[in-house]
């Protein structure tokens, strides 16, 4: 069970990553070289598919980590010093 939690966090990290770096160096750069009416549509089929593509590799990535830190025992300590840092609040 953990290695497969590893897997889909490792490849939701990548697919968060590539889109990124798909978007960023590849497609920007190629709408500047099309008509703007085009550019405009292109731009928006794909900015809406990976918004979901960004979107459903984050709750991947918080639900995958989550439960890998529930399965190894270690989500308790997570809380307790999230609790005790951020909030200032002294758990016994």
């Amino acid at each position: 069970m953990l290695l497969t939690l590893r897997l889909i966090h490792i490849f939701s990290a990548g697919v968060l990553v590539g889109s990124v770096i798909f978007n960023y160096f590849l497609l920007r750069p190629a709408l500047r070289l099309i008509p703007p009416a085009h550019a405009v549509v292109i731009a928006q089929r794909v900015g809406t598919l990976f918004t979901y593509t960004g979107w459903t590799a984050l709750v991947l990535l918080f639900l995958s980590g989550l439960t890998r830190l529930y399965l190894t025992g270690n989500l308790g300590i997570l809380i307790t010093n999230f609790l005790s840092t951020v909030m200032d609040v002294r758990l016994p």
